[in-house]
């Protein structure tokens, strides 16, 4: 849909500017683990060339420290955002545990010109906004999904997590060429799980991070060359599950999941169908592909992502030895 703009922001002022750079932040909290009280902790596990991403039981107070592209320090609506949806305070460590993915993109004086960014107030004081959703031109994103999915895959796999990550917050600003921050604005026309919280020492948390740095940086180096490659990237990528509680989702999710299993073992000369650790989500996989099975099997699921976890670490540790 096309929106009307000036319909939209009433009040609205449009102007134009360049744009020196893109920036994503998005906060996952992982709901199994919290901090032991008084035991605060943040760490950089993986950091590239315009790629950043940590764990820290403080949003607010990892940004202060290992902020990528100043965002935290130069965009005024940054920090306020940070604390709305992550529930830290100014002098608190906070208790949950969150992983933290940055992106920063050069844009190399982009021309939004056309009507894209718009002063609005909304009652609290004016905000630049940069807006999707007209029939304007956008400039393009490179959000580093495989880096993403590696460092997320690691967390899980380290952590041993299965369902889901929530995510608290997904963010993208557009710093101008003279320092002015936009936020993006795009326009747009069940019941949740239970899951048991365990303490984490901040010595825990340590080693954990440790071994998400270590596992993260394995799976991103697989080589072009290396035949499990692309079948590596397709089940980094399908691993990942959203917060839904939908069964049709779960559904195609499990079958998307399994048929990624299926190719990277394929590509190691493995045959999922002879693998005894898969014997039951093999049977549940043919049961759910069928009409008949309106529910799915919640034990099986994660017994599938543990598979996974299992399968990914060990073609790594596997690459890693030959190179």
């Amino acid at each position: 849909m096309v929106f009307n703009l000036p319909a939209v922001f009433r009040d609205g002022v449009p102007f134009g500017c360049l744009l020196s750079e893109r920036l994503r932040t998005t906060i996952y909290r992982v709901p199994q683990f919290f901090a032991v009280a008084g035991e605060g902790f943040s760490s950089v596990v993986f950091d590239a060339a315009g790629f950043r991403a940590g764990v820290t039981t403080s949003p607010e107070e990892y940004f202060l420290h290992n902020d990528l592209g100043g965002q935290f320090a130069g965009d005024p609506t940054f920090r306020p955002w940070v604390l709305e949806h992550c529930n830290t305070g100014a002098g608190t460590s906070g208790t949950g545990l969150h992983v933290v993915l940055q992106v920063r993109q050069e844009l190399n004086e982009w021309p939004a010109t056309d009507g894209q960014c718009w002063k609005v107030d909304f009652g609290c004081g004016e905000h630049l906004l940069f807006v999707i959703g007209g029939a304007h031109p956008v400039p393009p994103s490179d959000d580093k999904p495989h880096w993403r999915n590696a460092v997320l895959a690691a967390a899980r796999i380290k952590l041993d997590v299965t369902g889901s990550f929530e995510k608290a917050a997904d963010q993208v600003s557009f710093r101008a060429t003279d320092d002015r921050w936009l936020d993006l604005l795009r326009l747009s026309a069940s019941s949740p799980e239970v899951t048991i919280s365990s303490p984490l020492t901040a010595h825990d948390l340590g080693e954990k991070a440790g071994a998400i740095a270590l596992l993260a940086k394995h799976l991103e180096t697989q080589g072009d060359s290396n035949a499990n490659s692309e079948p590596l990237r397709q089940l980094l990528d399908a691993l990942q599950l959203e917060p839904l509680t939908d069964d049709a989702y779960r559904r195609l999710w499990f079958l998307q999941l399994h048929d990624r299993c299926r190719r990277l073992l394929h590509s190691s000369g493995r045959n999922i169908h002879e693998e005894k650790a898969f014997e039951k989500v093999n049977n549940h996989r043919n049961e759910i592909a069928h009409e008949g099975v309106e529910r799915m099997d919640l034990q099986l699921m994660k017994q599938l992502q543990q598979n996974a976890h299992e399968v990914i670490v060990g073609i790594a540790s596997s690459d890693a030895k030959q190179t």
